[in-house]
């Protein structure tokens, strides 16, 4: 193998972002001849496979795959010695194989990833959401698929769930920590994250997808404060409007209560960034994208369920 780095890109009608992605990965300051770049579209109906067969050194099609699946082959055709996960709505820094490679001189038996951090240009909906203090980003407690660096015997011993429609990432981190093995997650593979929702109905839809990871380990679940916060809001805002049809008065509790439990959420998030919102209105958007957050989380379970009932 002389590769040092095979970068594996999934991609699914991403053209609005991979051009910049790939462009991205090619403007680095490690030499070119040190990593190979190579995309596993996942049948785009777009001109994502176009703009990646231009750049990229290999192009896999693997329509009607689960992510965990498309990755996974991507890994199959690698050729160095690790594997780099990068999303195709993403875009790297100037050093950043540097830095990855120096990681891996420096921990050889670690996995490591990074986290988000916000384009130059935001809305609204970013800047509330993916919060950064003056010290940075939150980095995720579990590795991100847009951003892991693991070597590759390791990671063929170990793959993606192919079952998962979401969540593949964090279980495969969870399973590596549960087998003892070191996850290292750093600033030094932070992401730019270019597909953020832009709008309140992407964002909701996102969290609806999302919610698809809570039937991975439903018993995890009930240790999980946010999935128990979702729940209990939820169950709070339906029994408020049905105590409104049966004219009970408790109505006001069960609303209030509908109402303040997202502010538990606000506030965390808040706090585990080491963020102050700059004024009353910022305050006020995160927390309604909280309400959004709960109401796509309860949205995808929801349908979830439903399906599940009906096969």
């Amino acid at each position: 193998m002389t590769k040092k780095l095979s970068i594996i890109i999934p991609c699914y009608n991403e053209e609005k972002t991979i051009r910049s992605c790939l462009e991205s990965i090619l403007n680095q300051s490690t030499a070119r001849e040190n990593y190979e770049i190579i995309v596993v579209d996942n049948g785009s109906k777009d001109n994502s496979f176009s703009i990646a067969s231009e750049i990229s050194d290999k192009v896999i099609l693997a329509p009607n795959k689960k992510v965990g699946a498309v990755r996974n082959l991507g890994a199959l055709e690698s050729t160095a010695s690790w594997i780099a996960f990068v999303d195709a709505d993403c875009s790297i820094d100037h050093d950043w194989i540097e830095r990855a490679l120096r990681l891996i001189k420096v921990r050889p038996e670690s996995t490591f990833g990074g986290g988000i951090i916000l384009p130059e240009s935001t809305n609204w909906i970013e800047r509330n959401w993916l919060l950064e203090s003056e010290s940075g980003n939150v980095l995720p407690k579990e590795l991100i698929g847009c951003s892991i660096v693991i070597e590759r015997n390791k990671f063929l011993n170990n793959r993606f769930n192919e079952d998962l429609s979401s969540g593949e990432d964090s279980e495969l981190s969870q399973r590596l920590r549960k087998n003892s093995e070191s996850v290292y997650i750093t600033r030094e593979l932070n992401v730019t994250h270019l597909g953020n929702a832009k709008d309140l109905k992407t964002f909701i839809d996102r969290q609806a997808w999302h919610a698809q990871s809570y039937f991975l380990s439903p018993k995890r679940n009930l240790k999980d404060p946010v999935f128990i916060l979702i729940i209990t809001t939820s169950t709070s805002f339906i029994a408020s409007l049905v105590l409104i049809l049966l004219k009970n008065p408790l109505w006001i509790a069960t609303l209030l209560s509908a109402i303040a439990l997202p502010l538990l959420l606000t506030l965390k998030r808040y706090t585990r960034a080491k963020a102050v919102p700059k004024s009353f209105s910022d305050f006020l958007k995160s927390y309604t994208l909280d309400v959004a957050y709960i109401f796509g989380r309860a949205k995808g379970i929801v349908k979830k369920l439903t399906k599940i009932i009906s096969n």
